[in-house]
């Protein structure tokens, strides 16, 4: 499962670096894996440096390969829709 926490487009940079500054003090302390983890089993922490460029390399995904991928997975055998 996956559960994102964000905040919406236009966010002033002033409220977004408060946050990206509590965050980056929070995500160490082994409490909030802790409660997380009664949350997702697999929850974990990813800085919003990663953060954002997983979803900048995901946005540019080619309309080809997103194509594809439902082929590929049929070929192993899965049903997809």
């Amino acid at each position: 499962m996956i559960n994102w926490a964000a905040l919406p487009p236009g966010t002033p940079v002033d409220i977004l670096d408060t946050y990206r500054t509590a965050f980056g003090k929070a995500a160490p302390d082994p409490g909030l894996t802790v409660q997380g983890k009664n949350f997702s089993q697999d929850f974990s922490t990813v800085s919003w440096q990663n953060l954002v460029a997983t979803v900048r390399a995901l946005a540019d995904t080619s309309p080809e390969i997103l194509g594809f991928m439902p082929e590929m997975l049929r070929r192993q055998g899965l049903k997809v829709q």
